[in-house]
């Protein structure tokens, strides 16, 4: 589970939730700076607390207490598959199957996220980057391809937005999830 306290009213929230109302406010952690100066006193508090609760109660205590939080679910990164050398990305294809949603970076043409499409039955995410050489226009090349791509299911974020992308793929994840949650759930909640 991660949760972000980077504002010092949800750590105060945090902090009580941990039975050390002490520590927030005027107390040793109780600044960002003061967190991010003493982080790994900060995280052996949370992690010792946070050990005596299983996934499921740690979410909802904070979620109770208005601490934002979520679930870190696992991610298999795979680097250097591009279509010009597109035996380096067969090599992954059981481990690329198994995925509920993919997020497919590419730059150059932006040819990857239609390539994957055709091989999975899966969500594609496709994010063009603004990474690249010669004709790539700062990602405008790529985010074009992208955007004709006659793979089913593939969907394009803005170029080098991996961020939209994760948090698309969070959500579908979310819907995936065998265990649905409440709507209020912070990880599936877009409030």
């Amino acid at each position: 589970v991660a949760a972000a306290c980077t504002s010092d009213k949800i750590f105060e929230r945090l902090a009580a939730l941990m039975g050390m109302p002490e520590v927030a406010g005027d107390g040793k952690w109780g600044t960002y700076p003061a967190r991010d100066r003493l982080r790994n006193e900060v995280d052996a508090a949370v992690t010792h607390w946070s050990s005596g609760l299983d996934r499921d109660d740690l979410l909802r205590e904070c979620e109770a207490a208005q601490v934002p939080c979520g679930s870190v679910y696992g991610i298999d990164e795979i680097f250097d598959v591009g279509v010009a050398g597109v035996h380096r990305l067969l090599a992954f294809l059981e481990l690329i199957r198994g995925a509920n949603v993919l997020i497919v970076v590419a730059g150059m043409e932006g040819a990857l996220p239609s390539v994957v499409g055709g091989l999975v039955r899966r969500p594609v995410i496709a994010v063009p980057t603004s990474v690249g050489y010669g004709a790539s226009f700062n990602g405008i090349a790529a985010l074009l391809g992208m955007l004709n791509s006659c793979s089913p299911g593939v969907t394009v974020v803005n170029i080098d937005n991996g961020f939209g992308a994760a948090y698309a793929a969070a959500m579908i994840n979310c819907a995936a999830d065998t265990d649905p949650k409440p709507p209020s759930h912070p990880e599936c909640s877009a409030e």
